[in-house]
């Protein structure tokens, strides 16, 4: 069963990877909020990690950052079905930050917009590669920024032995409603008839709820009568256009929501910083 708009937290495994050309089976099970948060787990001990790599298929990873071009400050991961580890990068030594990714590497590497949460873990693997191995790197900020990060750019790559990033993985499957789509626009619809052809389609053409996530208000009639304009450029009373727009959310959280039928606490909408 595919199910691509699967978390990228334990739960949603991912089997039949025997070959770099099969493609990802995500398998449904129940969220159980209060299992995640029982296995999360700050901190960690480096030989412990080793072993389950060596025992393990997948890591599932996410990134936290001060902003989306800032560097990373939290590293978050969990191997198969085990703990979910939230790594303080900025609170441990530098040698073992450089280990615990070098290990990471050697699973297959699961995540929602790798290119995003992958680019801030290689922008920290090289910066701190030139560090002090011994360093606690929140002792050392001022200089690291002045000294280390731009330096850091031209550092050595690093990579997984093989990805599978779900934002585009759902885009495959059903959540391709979820992509930027252009108006549906009848055009030319004689005002008298306008208004009661959009409450028609409203009624009876039914669209999933993830197509119109972002609108200011996802629950106002979807088919809208809007003015044109005749030839010259005026606006006409004579003929309308009926435009269904779509608004659609393909963020995680969105995804969840629809494909587990788990609502989330929170959206960044509601905790993100007032720009009034």
């Amino acid at each position: 069963m595919v199910d691509s708009g699967q978390t990228s937290l334990p739960g949603a495994r991912i089997l039949g990877q025997e070959r770099h050309d099969t493609p990802p089976v995500f398998t449904r099970e129940p969220f159980d909020r209060d299992k995640v948060i029982d296995q999360l787990v700050v901190g960690l001990d480096l030989d412990e990690i080793r072993r389950q790599v060596d025992n393990g298929e997948q890591v599932f990873i996410d990134s936290e950052t001060c902003g989306l071009h800032s560097i990373m400050v939290l590293w978050q991961f969990a191997i198969d079905d085990g703990p979910i580890y939230l790594y303080h990068i900025w609170k441990e030594p530098v040698w073992k930050t450089i280990a615990l990714f070098e290990m990471l590497m050697e699973l297959d590497y699961v995540g929602f917009n790798l290119s995003f949460d992958h680019f801030h873990l290689a922008k920290i693997y090289t910066i701190w590669r030139l560090l002090p191995q011994d360093w606690i790197p929140e002792q050392h900020i001022e200089e690291i920024a002045l000294n280390y990060e731009r330096e850091g750019q031209d550092g050595q790559c690093i990579k997984p032995k093989r990805a599978c990033d779900l934002m585009l993985h759902s885009r495959k499957g059903a959540f391709q409603t979820a992509m930027s789509r252009s108006d549906v626009r009848i055009r030319r619809v004689p005002t008298v008839l306008a208004y009661a052809l959009a409450r028609e389609l409203e009624s009876r053409i039914e669209l999933p709820e993830i197509c119109f996530e972002k609108s200011k208000d996802p629950n106002c009639p979807r088919w809208k009568v809007c003015e044109r304009k005749d030839e010259d450029g005026n606006l006409g009373d004579t003929f309308k256009d009926v435009v269904l727009r779509f608004n659609p959310a393909g963020g995680l959280k969105y995804l969840a929501e629809n494909a587990l039928v788990w609502n989330p606490w929170y959206h960044f909408v509601d905790v993100g910083v007032h720009t009034a």
